[in-house]
């Protein structure tokens, strides 16, 4: 799968992360989120995500995100599939 955009924000009590991909495989939006969760705490190093990306190995990541407070607000699909626009996404900030 691959990743074509990633938003990471902040805002009081508030953080989001929004993900855009060509697909999604089980765990991944938890697993990325694992992983900046640590770098976020300070327990690895910024550039220890990319070592976790080369190793294409998902145990090299370590703990995935608990998926409380993760939602999934939409999908969108090519054109060619006709299928109707999402309605306007809902942000917190």
């Amino acid at each position: 799968k691959h990743v074509t955009a990633l938003d990471l924000g902040k805002h009081d009590a508030w953080i989001w992360l929004d993900i855009s991909a060509d697909g999604f495989l089980h765990h991944m939006v938890r697993n990325i989120v694992g992983v900046l969760t640590r770098v976020g705490e300070g327990r690895e190093q910024p550039d220890w995500a990319g070592h976790v990306l080369d190793s294409r190995d998902r145990t090299q990541g370590g703990a995935t995100a608990p998926s409380d407070g993760l939602y999934f607000v939409s999908s969108r699909y090519d054109s060619r599939f006709g299928l109707p626009l999402p309605p306007a996404i809902c942000r917190f900030w």
